[in-house]
């Protein structure tokens, strides 16, 4: 899967069907311009319907025939050949060097924020081949919907003292970008603090949250997003929309509790308890 130059050469792989005879990758991928290479990533996402973790696989070793366009992909079989940029090792070779980049920048926020918790993840390949299927339906590669591959979160207790550390992650990083999502909330009230930094050449997400916007965060998504279209169908027009909007009013409290400011907790929506599995804490 190939995510944009700088990604590193290599051939593709998969299944035992395979040959795992290795040709010379790096000189066979070489043909391939950067633009069919992107081409391909869209095309893999839209039509290779195998399980994301059977393409994962895949991505881990070399095909003993790799093909620059779909067409030929498609003739000699997704299980017998590769795509280049879609199912060889780029992605592999990419994530490798994500957790180069999410190391250091791991030690550097321990050292920066030795008092804080914090955690911290880089994809794997399945989660990566879902997210380009899932960012590929308009049929467009966008580089920076792969800036969260590699993501670290700090867990700060109130809104104030995470609003006084942002100026020392400017002073100890290299900042791309920044989010405020607690100034203007996102969604139905997701608030968070986002960085995009630079480290070794790779973009790292890092958050800033407080206990509750975690809290909240976490059940949004396992509760209403994850599985949107199957939570719709189940809660049905009126129940989707009581559950998004307690989420709304649930956002507003975790708020004020996370300014010092005293609030009374929403009910929890009968569908919700039903439903959902009860509310937020």
């Amino acid at each position: 899967m190939y995510l944009g130059s700088g990604s590193g050469g290599g051939g593709g792989g998969g299944p035992a069907t395979k040959s795992q005879s290795q040709p010379s990758p790096k000189k066979r991928l070489g043909t391939t311009s950067e633009e069919q290479l992107t081409k391909n990533v869209v095309y893999g996402s839209l039509h290779d319907k195998r399980p994301n973790k059977t393409i994962a696989r895949d991505i881990t070793r070399n095909a003993k025939t790799i093909h620059d366009q779909p067409q030929q992909w498609e003739k000699t079989g997704k299980d017998k050949s590769d795509l280049a940029g879609w199912d060889t090792t780029h992605t592999q070779k990419t994530r490798e060097q994500f957790i180069n980049a999410h190391q250091t920048t791991k030690n550097k926020l321990q050292k920066t924020f030795p008092q804080q918790q914090y955690e911290g993840r880089v994809k794997t390949l399945p989660s990566m081949v879902k997210k380009l299927k899932k960012k590929n339906v308009n049929e467009t590669f966008v580089q920076k919907d792969f800036e969260d591959i590699s993501g670290m979160r700090i867990t700060f207790k109130n809104t104030p003292e995470l609003k006084e550390n942002i100026q020392k992650m400017r002073q100890n990083f290299n900042i791309k970008e920044e989010e405020d999502y607690i100034t203007q909330p996102k969604g139905a009230g997701y608030r968070s603090y986002h960085f995009t930094v630079i480290e070794d050449g790779k973009p790292i997400e890092v958050q800033f949250r407080t206990r509750n916007q975690t809290i909240w965060a976490e059940w949004t998504h396992d509760r209403l997003y994850d599985n949107v279209d199957e939570t719709q169908k189940r809660l049905g027009p009126k129940g989707f929309g009581q559950a998004q909007e307690y989420a709304k009013k649930m956002a507003s409290y975790y708020a004020r509790l996370d300014n010092g400011l005293k609030a009374e907790k929403p009910k929890t929506p009968q569908i919700v308890k039903e439903e959902l599995g009860g509310g937020m804490q």
